[in-house]
C-alpha cells in the first residue's frame, strides 16, 4: 500500500526524536521529507505540501481536520512517533524557560494558569 501513498504525515508530541526521524527520512529516494517545514505560515498555505512528501511536525495535530480535507485518507498515511511519556515530560520541563515554549503556552494559554509552581510544571509537562 505504501507504493500508492501520496503523502505521509508524522504526528508526535514533540521531544520524541522527530528531528532524528526526519534525518532518517531524508535518505528515502521516492519521497521528499522535511521537519516542521511550513511552521509560521497562515491559512491554506500552512498545508501546502508537495505530493510524495513526508512531513514531520508536532503541530500537525492542530490541523487534522484541514489535513483530512486536503489529503484524503486513501492517499495519506499517518505515523505516530512515540517516546516514553516521562522522558518527554522531562525534556519539556528542561525547556520551560524558553520564552516561546509550547509547553509553557499550554500551561498558561490552554490551561489558563497564571501562576505555576515548580511542582505543577512537571504535571503540566506530563499532561
Amino acid at each position: 500500500k505504501l507504493n500508492s501513498m501520496k503523502n505521509i504525515f508524522c504526528l508526535c508530541a514533540g521531544r520524541t526524536a522527530s528531528t532524528s526521524f526526519a534525518k532518517a527520512c531524508s535518505h528515502i529516494t521516492n519521497f521528499t521529507s522535511a521537519h516542521e517545514s511550513l511552521v509560521g505560515i497562515l491559512s491554506s498555505l500552512r498545508l501546502d505540501y508537495p505530493t510524495h512528501h513526508i512531513e514531520i511536525d508536532n503541530r500537525l495535530v492542530w490541523f487534522l481536520p484541514q489535513l483530512n480535507k486536503k489529503f484524503p485518507d486513501e492517499d495519506t498515511y499517518y505515523v505516530h512517533l512515540k517516546r516514553n511519556k516521562t522522558d518527554v515530560a522531562k525534556s519539556y520541563l528542561e525547556r520551560w524557560h524558553i520564552s516561546e515554549s509550547i509547553v509553557k503556552a499550554y500551561g498558561h494559554g490552554i490551561l489558563m494558569k497564571n501562576k505555576i509552581s515548580e511542582t505543577e510544571k512537571m504535571s503540566i509537562c506530563l499532561d
